[in-house]
């Protein structure tokens, strides 16, 4: 690994013209940066995007106040989908952390991301309904997950409610989605996802596979 990352270095070094490891280290900030510019203009809904995340100037990505206060960084950006990333929980190994899962309730309705996702919606006139975890499970395996499975790895995409926020014609705008992946290294974390989905092709696909009975037995309540 250590050869790998030194040729690595190397090579990027001759493909930049840099002479020190900190002219490259600056290389791969500025790569970063335009990536990340990058996919911010790719961006469809930027009035939802706006409300979590924060590109400077420079090219650094936060997250807004609210959601960094609920512990909160940003993961990935593309042009239909926010992932936020959060470590939920710590066990010394998997048979505890699947323990610890099973009895997880977490105010999912309440914490920054989806009170920035319920008060970006109400901002431009829509509503947000709230459907039980059951249908948070179908939902994602309808879209592409940030977590990958992996040998030593759990996944949980049941636990908390979801939001899919709706305009007034009753045409989904966009989606808050959660899941869960533990991974064993030094004990073993689990960490939470938070994807906001959006964009016209996401939703078409939404109400192509979801049928209005669904949404009818596994909705909770309606936030106006």
């Amino acid at each position: 690994m250590i050869k790998h990352n030194a040729l690595l270095v190397v090579g990027i070094t001759l493909l930049a013209g840099c002479s020190t490891l900190q002219q490259v280290g600056s290389a791969l900030d500025n790569m970063a940066a335009n990536q990340r510019a990058t996919a911010y203009a790719s961006v469809e809904d930027k009035v939802l995007v706006d409300a979590f995340y924060v590109l400077t100037p420079e090219g650094a990505e936060q997250l807004t106040p609210t959601v960094t206060a609920s512990n909160f960084e940003p993961y990935k950006l593309t042009a239909n989908q926010l992932i936020m990333r959060r470590q939920e929980l710590s066990a010394s190994n998997m048979g505890e952390m699947h323990s610890l899962m099973a009895r997880l309730s977490n105010d999912a309705e309440n914490d920054g991301a989806s009170v920035t996702f319920v008060n970006n919606a109400r901002s431009r006139g829509n509503e947000v309904r709230v459907y039980r975890p059951a249908m948070t499970a179908f939902m994602n395996r309808l879209f592409a997950q940030p977590i990958k499975p992996l040998p030593q790895s759990a996944e949980w995409y049941d636990r908390d409610v979801s939001l899919v926020e709706y305009d007034p014609q009753g045409r989904p705008v966009a989606l808050l989605l959660r899941a869960y992946q533990a991974q064993t290294s030094i004990g073993v974390n689990a960490y939470q996802y938070v994807q906001a989905i959006t964009g016209a092709v996401p939703m078409r696909h939404f109400e192509n596979n979801v049928s209005n009975r669904m949404l009818e037995d596994n909705q909770l309540r309606v936030l106006r």
